[in-house]
């Protein structure tokens, strides 16, 4: 099954490993596997994988989500991880909860009710040169661990 838009508007193909569909409700299990996933019924339950979470709009998890990163367009109630990676919250998606991802999208009409914690990739860290030099531009963040007070 191929789905999903690019930041320019296009269809983009994903490969999706797992579809719950409409009529599917899973109650009082978990999901754990690898590969992108697709919710468009009703899990009561934890969810763990490896690749991409989509809920759709007609999607629902009443549970805890770990995956790489997570689309919402139906509802979530509960803690979501993408650790660092990214979380998107639709219009009409709706996430009550806590959340962990390096960054969060909320559009026009998306509902999130928690905490959020960004997460830091070594991207967008100071990173030390090959001379043992830091090497900061303005802007960056500068971390200090204790006893590195005399760098």
């Amino acid at each position: 099954m191929a789905f999903g838009k690019s930041d320019s508007g296009k269809i983009a193909t994903v490969i999706v490993n797992t579809v719950i569909g409409t009529d599917v409700r899973i109650k009082n299990g978990e999901i754990s596997g690898d590969g992108d996933m697709v919710i468009a019924g009703k899990v009561e339950g934890n969810i763990i994988i490896t690749g991409s979470l989509v809920v759709e709009g007609t999607g629902s998890i009443s549970g805890d989500v770990t995956a790489s990163t997570v689309s919402v367009s139906g509802t979530v109630k509960g803690n979501i991880n993408a650790g660092f990676s990214n979380i998107e919250i639709y219009p009409n998606g709706s996430v009550f909860g806590d959340i962990v991802c390096s960054a969060l999208r909320v559009d026009d009409g998306g509902c999130f009710e928690g905490s959020c914690k960004v997460t830091r990739t070594t991207a967008n860290m100071p990173m030390i040169s090959g001379e043992g030099k830091l090497s900061i531009t303005p802007g960056d963040p500068l971390i200090m661990m204790p006893g590195e007070e005399d760098l």
